[in-house]
């Protein structure tokens, strides 16, 4: 969800407006997903009665599947990282 914000009056307003639905949340609310700091935005598709997510899928900017972004699906998978030099993290 997204809402206007003035940073100078620091205050919220105006009406909440749905970024991506479908995204999968945590049993206390929260949603699974990131954006990069070059805006590149990130989640896992689901609803609350999934267990576990086994396969991530590239999306476009428009909503339209890419493809898989691996070939194997994923046992249990946490915290996954998109690097462009394929580097480990610190």
């Amino acid at each position: 969800m997204a809402i206007r914000f003035d940073p100078d009056e620091f205050k919220a307003g105006g009406d909440a407006i749905a970024l991506q639905e479908g995204v999968i949340t945590k049993g206390d609310g929260v949603a699974n997903y990131d954006i990069a700091n070059n805006g590149t935005f990130v989640y896992v598709p689901g609803n609350r009665g999934i267990a576990y997510v086994s396969r991530f899928i590239w999306k476009s900017r428009s909503g339209a599947t890419i493809g898989p972004a691996f070939g194997d699906q994923l046992d249990y998978p946490r915290y996954p990282c998109i690097s462009p030099t394929a580097g480990k993290l610190p």
